[in-house]
């Protein structure tokens, strides 16, 4: 799944996501809506109870995704699902996977600022968000040509599943 938005800073100074519509707009700070992208892919969802599934195992999951892990409440059956998705950012604006991820009502476990829960499934206290960046590419400084691969292993919350 692709999430595409308008990015900006809020009146009161905290970045969020606008209206597609809305790239470009000034905004009442000075700045502008600039476009935001992310690509989104389920990696896996499990219950609470700790049962696990595949991508597609939870009704619309398999279109909603991101590497972070978050935790929806399906209304039907009023159970709540911990999700794990992997994100691959095609712009790269500030705190752009955070934002996205709680505008789909996947906010980041552990993250206060965007909505996120403050446990684990164990209901274990957090100390940190969990987010994970795997790996990152960017221009080389020096060799106009080249590019700097960086990569990460996956931390132990990130590696044993949810």
């Amino acid at each position: 799944m692709t999430v595409e938005t308008g990015h900006g800073r809020s009146k009161h100074g905290l970045w969020r996501v606008y209206d597609k519509n809305d790239i470009g707009r000034e905004l009442p700070g000075g700045g502008r809506i600039r476009r935001a992208c992310t690509h989104f892919h389920v990696e896996s969802v499990a219950t609470e109870e700790r049962q696990e599934f595949g991508c597609g195992a939870v009704r619309g999951m398999h279109t909603t995704a991101s590497v972070p892990i978050g935790r929806i409440r399906c209304p039907e059956e009023g159970r709540a699902f911990w999700v794990r998705l992997r994100a691959l950012p095609v712009t790269g604006r500030t705190h752009q996977i955070r934002l996205h991820c709680a505008y789909l009502g996947l906010p980041i476990a552990g993250d206060l600022k965007y909505y996120g829960a403050a446990i684990d499934r164990r209901g274990e206290p957090l100390a940190h968000h969990l987010l994970h960046a795997e790996s990152l590419a960017l221009p080389h400084p020096f060799r106009c040509t080249e590019q700097v691969n960086l990569s990460a292993r996956r931390p132990p919350w990130a590696e044993h599943g949810l």
